[in-house]
């Protein structure tokens, strides 16, 4: 993975990754595990002459021209065999052995040429001694270790080697030269490209895990508690709100409010969910072009005992001036007070959403782009609390106390503003704590 940072995004595919991914950051596959772009390390084999061997074909120059089969002064040595500097490392195998006797004793050398057959230098490559077995390997590698480096410093430049071999015994004819035989069926070199690869690190025990395995803990917990007799306050509670107010993505009965209704034991009947998306203090949403002002105008709050007022993000991302959002916000604090002196209101600040900056700026919260006039969205933030706190109005600051935080928020979040289910089910938990009124 997309760095040290882990994000939680999910992807369908390797096909999808590649049209659509975002070479930065790393995604969940539906195998359980993280994918990341990524260089990888691939083995290519090479097979000189199809698997089917290089004969003796002894040179009578240097040249890369292969010759006809001679079998002069008890020398085998291969016609030119191509190479380039991709080679790793390279096993030769040369077989036939078993046709001569096993008192074979013999040098084996390495030799190298240019392209124009120019021969810039040869080490010894290994030995083969008395009583070998019918088959012998002999390790070629291209590397520094080979007799100090030489080998290694020919190689650079090279383009062809030849294999020989001096046989040392008189009990071994030319006809048995002949028939050895020297493969070159495990040459390889490394391909190294950049792609979508699995990163093996499942998951499940991804070390950023543990933030959505607290997120599920709170989830079981609230579960539970929903499920237990609530207190019976019986507290009629008007909440406005945004697209995340009115549950957006996961309908009303699963959305915080529900929740926070449930757990709290408020009104059922008279309370209201006066969420609608799009919403702002100064955005107009786009179906009826209400603001947070029309909906507390067309309500009467005499009667009504807790009134919530979660907006403020749709004000920030869409550029809309912070003085509009203040004077917005001290028009509807007072109407709602004037209807009734005795209704507490608490104003819900917006968490932090990723659809704005990255990691480095802790998404919106340090992002400042031209794209928003406000300032950063914790400057946005901070702004409406000091609004709050100049009317005594209660405020939650969501920003930097909530369960969604830097680590999970591209997981719950599921389009990068709206809480998933899981996640509505932990507010409400979270919020029917800090939203009180018995």
């Amino acid at each position: 993975m997309q760095g040290s940072q882990q994000t939680t995004l999910f992807a369908e595919s390797v096909e999808w990754l590649s049209e659509n991914g975002d070479i930065t950051k790393p995604y969940v596959l539906p195998d359980g595990y993280i994918y990341a772009w990524m260089s990888k390390a691939a083995t290519i084999l090479h097979n000189a002459n199809d698997g089917n061997g290089v004969i003796n074909k002894r040179p009578s120059t240097s040249s890369t021209v292969e010759e006809t089969p001679t079998t002069t002064n008890g020398l085998f040595c291969t016609p030119p065999i191509e190479i380039d500097n991709t080679w790793s490392d390279c096993f030769v195998t040369i077989s036939g052995i078993e046709k001569i006797i096993c008192t074979l004793y013999s040098q084996i050398f390495v030799f190298y040429y240019d392209s124009d057959g120019k021969q810039l230098g040869s080490y010894q490559g290994g030995q083969l001694g008395a009583y070998s077995d019918h088959e012998a390997d002999i390790y070629l590698p291209f590397t520094f270790n080979i007799v100090g480096g030489k080998g290694a410093t020919y190689f650079a430049n090279a383009k062809y080697i030849r294999i020989t071999m001096g046989i040392s015994t008189s009990a071994i004819s030319n006809n048995d030269i002949a028939t050895l035989v020297v493969n070159f069926e495990r040459l390889n070199s490394i391909e190294t490209s950049y792609n979508w690869f699995s990163t093996g690190v499942s998951y499940s025990t991804d070390d950023y895990s543990q933030a959505i395995s607290t997120l599920q803990a709170d989830v079981e917990q609230l579960k539970g508690a929903v499920e237990s007799t609530p207190s019976k306050s019986g507290a009629v509670w008007y909440a406005i709100g945004d697209s995340i107010t009115k549950g957006y993505g996961v309908g009303a009965d699963n959305c915080w409010v529900k929740y926070v209704m449930q757990y709290n034991g408020y009104d059922v009947n008279n309370s209201m969910n006066l969420g609608i998306s799009g919403l702002g203090f100064a955005k107009a949403d786009p179906n009826y072009g209400k603001t947070v002002r029309t909906v507390v105008d067309e309500n009467d709050f005499s009667e009504v005992d807790l009134v919530t007022i979660a907006v403020g993000i749709n004000d920030w991302k869409e550029v809309f001036s912070i003085d509009t959002v203040t004077s917005e916000m001290a028009y509807c604090f007072e109407k709602i007070l004037l209807d009734n002196p005795y209704c507490k209101i608490i104003f819900i600040a917006p968490f932090n959403i990723c659809l704005k900056g990255s990691v480095s700026t802790n998404w919106a919260l340090g992002y400042n782009g031209d794209d928003v006039t406000g300032g950063t969205l914790q400057d946005f933030i901070d702004t409406q609390i000091a609004v709050c706190e100049r009317y005594g109005i209660q405020s939650i600051n969501m920003t930097n106390a909530s369960i969604i935080n830097n680590i999970n928020i591209e997981t719950v979040l599921y389009d990068k503003i709206h809480p998933d289910a899981m996640c509505h089910k932990a507010l409400g938990r979270e919020l029917a704590r800090r939203i009180t009124f018995s």
